[in-house]
């Protein structure tokens, strides 16, 4: 039986290893060189093995990590529904790359802390979409634009109304979001982050407790991605960008998977030009987007108005209409 050829495996062994080989190619023979052989034959199997088991570590992560992210973005594309625009995100074609729950401090976090974060309301915060246009930053900076500096002494944010009120009443310590999230964290353009508590759906900052589908915030941001990464910005008549806030909170007042989401939704849709403009750049989006230039993806198919809106939440207290200065239910 022809003798292996030891030199070419040499770059897989160990130094010791290669002594031994080296020792066994000079010279010599018998049992003992035998037993040296098989011993450093018996490593390099020993390598090959562990190789083969590391190799296949790594396939079976990567075929989990996939399929958990085939199953994530079924589950989220069965909740939408194609007549959402978030349905269309290029985000779900790689959500653990692109979509991310916020880093919370590491260690034990002071209930204040916790209260703090939990009171923060609005989809803004509860998440966020960094457009592609943005620049690289740290949580810190978006927490800055979004809830204003910090208090210079204490280097936290000055408490909102309930947070104030839970840390005079009932602990000395003053809570703040800046504790319970680690601020150094980097918010990538073209990526969307959820605040932990956003997992539980929307929530009302006087009532923490009081929350409303899981899918309220997610559904809310993807919408956001859909139009930026896609392109299907709405300008109206005269050439003016509609916000993009507007667009999605006329979506949510319609798809809205919560009362408390929908609520919400109108509560915070000033009626002014902008807001008036939402619904018609809401329903030509969603064309842009289905390729679908003749088809409006409102309950009906109807063309979509604020009418929408109040028609389908009834218990949204008395409806008025103005029609000389509004044109729109207020």
């Amino acid at each position: 039986m022809p003798e292996p050829n030891i030199s070419s495996f040499t770059g897989l062994l160990s130094d010791k290893d290669k002594d031994d080989v080296a020792d066994i190619l000079s010279g010599g023979g018998g049992a003992e060189v035998s037993a040296a052989l098989g011993k450093a034959l018996g490593g390099l199997l020993s390598g090959y093995k562990d190789k083969i088991v590391r190799d296949e570590e790594d396939k079976n992560k990567k075929s989990s990590e996939k399929f958990g992210d085939l199953e994530f973005t079924a589950e989220v594309k069965s909740k939408l529904g194609p007549h959402m625009s978030g349905y269309y995100s290029p985000l779900l074609k790689d959500p653990s790359k692109f979509i991310h729950v916020l880093k919370q401090t590491k260690g034990k976090v002071h209930p204040d802390d916790v209260y703090s974060l939990g009171s923060m309301g609005g989809t803004a915060v509860a998440g966020f979409y960094s457009p592609t246009s943005n620049p690289t930053v740290t949580l810190d900076d978006v927490l800055q634009q979004v809830l204003g500096p910090k208090n210079p002494l204490t280097n936290k944010k000055d408490p909102i109304s309930s947070t104030e009120w839970h840390a005079k009443k009932q602990n000395p310590h003053q809570g703040s979001p800046w504790s319970a999230l680690e601020t150094s964290q980097k918010i990538q353009p073209g990526n969307l982050y959820l605040n932990p508590k956003a997992l539980t759906g929307a929530w009302e900052p006087s009532q923490p407790s009081k929350t409303g589908h899981p899918m309220d915030i997610i559904g809310h941001e993807l919408g956001h991605s859909t139009r930026n990464l896609l392109g299907a910005k709405v300008y109206d008549f005269e050439g003016n960008l509609v916000n993009d806030e507007a667009i999605q909170r006329y979506e949510d007042a319609i798809y809205g998977f919560s009362p408390l989401q929908k609520e919400q939704a109108i509560k915070h849709m000033p009626f002014n030009k902008m807001t008036e403009n939402a619904p018609m750049a809401w329903g030509l989006s969603m064309q842009k987007i289905q390729d679908r230039p003749d088809a409006w993806a409102t309950p009906l198919g109807k063309r979509p108005t604020l009418n929408t809106i109040y028609d389908n939440w009834s218990n949204y207290g008395p409806r008025q209409r103005d029609k000389e200065r509004r044109g729109a239910y207020w």
